[in-house]
């Protein structure tokens, strides 16, 4: 089967996330998939497979362009491809730019089937759902914004890194850590409230290894400059974009990841989250709409804590994730479980391809 996708990808972003795990399991099970993707508002720092990849816009919100190269990526398609499957957010993409490059694709490749993956309740009230032939949602909140009949919910996929490395391990394979402190990791792709996690973790004494980007600097290097000396110590921020296998080695050199994101009132998920669970990690997560479809052995803490409180809520959740022996065992059992079930592979082949072959029968 022949798949492209539309969709940001190469970058810290969650739908760019989502995008490149479907497209290397897609290939893993021996599809032709390529990406028509953003060009890229940060060097790559990676080496992108050209007959694969083809970056044809820019993501309006972060560069204020609205630059859609419509002959480029339709051309993309030349080969006929079966499935356009496009990873949608509002914020991605120009509204009128999204619709005519639709219409063009419909009316250039009448065989060709058009899905649309809606990754949050934010969906343009004016979409164009006639240009469409399938909606997907993550969660039944959002699969009801979607107005046409032919829709469906697939639950998010997951990495899997394996569980066999220790916190220590790692933290002695990556060299910037002391190796026998505790260590909380953050990943949140700029939507962690870094103004409290950053003293409230080091004020217990905690290694906080921030993996972030390049633009989150002038936020989060001001926070840790006011902090005691033998607290910035303490503090590792990273700010370049990797691979997702990399980003798991920092993940897994934490006993703990920390994913305190603010309070919203949109239906959204979190690509941060399914990262953590996929590194076999503790995770905390703020009890906000973010973090509604996270399963039963994730920790939740109060939403949108001050300093003080979130270091009390912090402590409380290391006491009992690291407490009875029995609770721990069921949740790592768990854990182990969700992971293998939701594995990226397992998503696509028992749910997307169906769909797929549903929609071409």
């Amino acid at each position: 089967m022949k798949i492209c996708q539309l969709s940001t990808y190469g970058q810290q972003c969650g739908i760019a996330e989502y995008a490149d795990q479907l497209h290397k399991a897609f290939l893993d099970l021996g599809h032709d998939s390529r990406v028509l993707a953003n060009i890229p508002y940060e060097a790559l720092t990676f080496n992108e497979d050209a007959s694969r990849v083809r970056r044809v816009f820019h993501v309006e919100i972060r560069d204020k362009k609205t630059d859609f190269d419509f002959e480029k990526a339709l051309g993309f398609l030349v080969d006929e491809m079966d499935i356009l499957l496009v990873q949608y957010e509002s914020c991605l993409y120009p509204r009128h730019q999204l619709h005519q490059f639709l219409r063009l694709a419909r009316e250039r490749y009448p065989r060709m089937r058009i899905a649309v993956v809606f990754h949050s309740s934010c969906i343009w009230p004016d979409f164009q759902w006639n240009l469409i032939n399938w909606g997907v949602a993550h969660e039944e909140n959002v699969l009801g914004c979607i107005p046409t009949l032919n829709k469906c919910i697939i639950r998010h996929g997951l990495p899997d890194w394996g569980d066999d490395v220790s916190p220590v391990e790692a933290r002695k394979k990556l060299g910037f850590l002391n190796t026998d402190r505790f260590t909380v990791g953050s990943c949140g792709f700029g939507r962690v409230r870094f103004e409290q996690t950053i003293p409230a973790v080091v004020g217990l004494g905690w290694n906080y290894l921030i993996s972030s980007q390049e633009r989150e600097r002038v936020r989060i290097d001001p926070i840790i400059s006011a902090l005691p000396e033998w607290q910035k110590q303490l503090v590792v921020p990273i700010y370049n974009y990797c691979p997702y296998d990399q980003l798991a080695d920092r993940l897994q050199a934490c006993e703990m990841v920390l994913l305190d994101y603010p309070s919203t009132t949109a239906c959204v998920t979190s690509g941060a989250a399914r990262l953590a669970i996929g590194a076999h990690r503790k995770l905390v997560v703020s009890a906000t709409n973010w973090f509604s479809d996270v399963p039963a052995f994730v920790y939740k803490i109060a939403p949108d804590c001050p300093m003080e409180r979130l270091r009390e809520q912090l402590k409380l959740a290391v006491d009992e994730l690291s407490g009875d022996g029995a609770i721990i065992s069921r949740r790592i059992a768990s854990q182990q479980s969700y992971v293998k079930a939701y594995s990226w592979k397992n998503t696509c082949e028992s749910a997307y391809i169906p769909l797929f072959q549903k929609l071409l029968s």
